[in-house]
């Protein structure tokens, strides 16, 4: 009888313990099956793989890439004129927050009369517009992929009216703030830009020593020795056979492009026009989580 009862009890609890087993193997399997990667019954978290941010470069290389193809499907060309709210430079209108900041309103064929002559500006462009226009697709490409969408979209605290600062230091303007009538910076261009709003850094303001720090995509302007200057992506370095820098390719917009496209220049001490020590590069973070403090002021500015 002890024998007996001894069998039953401890097949019983050969069967409760199985049974509690099988019920926990069963949560566990339940759980994983719908996404949970930690368990309570077994010490692991096992962590999902992030999505990696690509480097800013490739954003703007698609921007480009972008723009070449709308070359080949309609209107282009170069012109340097402005009609505040109709043409400003862009092959597009620019809007940032919901506020447009760069216009080209002009349909195909539509003849626009700027200063007393007539132009069709439907998908032409000017250096400075076509260059902010590229960061401009950039950074709204660089959204999409983090999944923030355009009434989200907030540029390290640069406001409706930061972004007009932005606009006047990228086209190398001189502005004050309304308020204060303080220089916004004694040296406006688009890698000051980027610094002053903390999204990117400057890479070289014309140090010789920095150019090989320059990569492919970073944002320069310059000026050349006939008093003239351009505002370009840079692409690559021309170099001679001692592998010193001697000029280099960039993405732009130029009369002799028809617009957007591709051109290359020397410097004035190889045989061009550039003066070395106008070269400037900025270059956007890669990452947001690198963004430093934004300087540029949500105010007016002036003249």
């Amino acid at each position: 009888m002890y024998t007996r009862s001894f069998s039953i009890s401890l097949l019983l609890g050969i069967i409760m313990v199985c049974g509690a087993l099988a019920q926990t193997l069963t949560s566990f399997t339940t759980q994983n099956e719908q996404g949970i990667t930690a368990s309570s019954t077994i010490n692991q978290v096992i962590v999902p793989e992030t999505k990696k941010l690509p480097s800013f470069s490739q954003f703007v290389k698609e921007a480009i890439e972008s723009l070449e193809k709308k070359k080949t499907e309609g209107p282009h060309g170069y012109l340097m004129v402005d009609d505040y709210g109709k043409f400003t430079g862009v092959t597009e209108t620019l809007s940032y927050q919901g506020t447009s900041y760069m216009w080209n309103e002009c349909q195909p064929g539509e003849v626009v009369k700027i200063n007393n002559k007539s132009y069709t500006p439907a998908g032409c462009s000017y250096c400075s517009g076509l260059t902010l226009e590229i960061f401009h697709k950039a950074m709204k490409l660089r959204d999409r992929y983090m999944g923030i969408t355009p009434v989200k979209e907030n540029w390290n605290g640069i406001g409706p009216k930061g972004i007009f600062v932005i606009k006047k230091l990228w086209n190398v303007i001189p502005i004050r703030y309304a308020d204060t009538k303080q220089k916004v910076t004694d040296n406006p261009c688009p890698a000051v830009a980027l610094q002053l709003s903390g999204i990117g850094r400057i890479i070289t303001l014309g140090e010789p020593d920095k150019f090989e720090l320059v990569q492919p995509y970073d944002f320069c302007d310059f000026s050349r020795s006939n008093g003239g200057g351009h505002s370009v992506i840079f692409l690559d370095w021309l170099r001679d056979e001692q592998n010193k820098i001697t000029g280099f390719k960039y993405y732009s917009s130029q009369k002799y492009t028809q617009g957007q496209g591709v051109a290359s220049e020397h410097f004035s001490d190889s045989g061009g026009k550039v003066l070395r020590d106008s070269f400037h590069i900025g270059r956007v973070y890669d990452d947001p989580a690198q963004d430093t403090p934004n300087q540029i002021r949500e105010m007016d500015f002036v003249l």
